[in-house]
């Protein structure tokens, strides 16, 4: 069916992926409960039969919530192809801020930008390509870990008024505590 033939009144059940959960007996329960409007996708993909989260996804977006609630901060470590993007999308949305901004690699960034906007297409929320003209900008901002930082390594000015929630994408890409991708995302969390 196609999102809007899914009633507002009528549940929602998130479909279920071929997604296991490894040591499930110790993962705390969660106390964040996902919003309708989040688990079903007010432009999903009718063709692909896609009109909003699976129930991992729905659980993963509950966790990254309850993260941020508890702790200022999630890591979501799913396997491959199972739709990290879109549970990072969902908690985007989740949280409601009018600033965000999601920080892909530099490698293939142009590929990963359109990736974001396609995912946020489903939200119909227009990504934003490049860092925020004004301090006061909203909107949803997508960058790369080079474009952070100046020539100095310092975090450019553009970034220093603060985002409502960062996303950072391959995280990985901050292993090295000394680079300047990870001074740049320290600094990020810390304004």
């Amino acid at each position: 069916r196609k999102p809007s033939e899914v009633e507002e009144e009528e549940e929602f059940v998130p479909q279920v992926a071929g997604a296991i959960k490894v040591h499930e007996q110790y993962l705390p329960d969660t106390e964040f409960e996902v919003p309708r409007d989040v688990m079903v996708f007010p432009n999903g993909d009718v063709e692909e039969g896609i009109i909003g989260l699976y129930e991992h996804q729905v659980d993963g977006v509950a966790r990254i919530m309850d993260g941020l609630n508890r702790n200022g901060g999630f890591l979501l470590m799913d396997e491959p192809g199972l739709g990290k993007t879109t549970t990072a999308m969902a908690a985007i949305v989740a949280n409601g801020g009018d600033r965000n901004l999601i920080v892909v690699p530099t490698g293939g960034k142009d590929n990963q930008k359109a990736n974001w906007q396609e995912t946020a297409d489903l939200y119909n929320i227009d990504v934003i390509d490049g860092a925020p003209e004004s301090g006061d900008q909203s909107g949803t901002f997508v960058v790369s870990y080079d474009e952070l930082y100046d020539d100095n390594g310092q975090l450019k000015e553009e970034f220093l008024a603060g985002f409502d929630m960062v996303a950072f994408d391959e995280s990985h890409n901050m292993s090295n505590p000394d680079s300047n991708a990870a001074k740049a995302g320290i600094e990020l969390q810390e304004v």
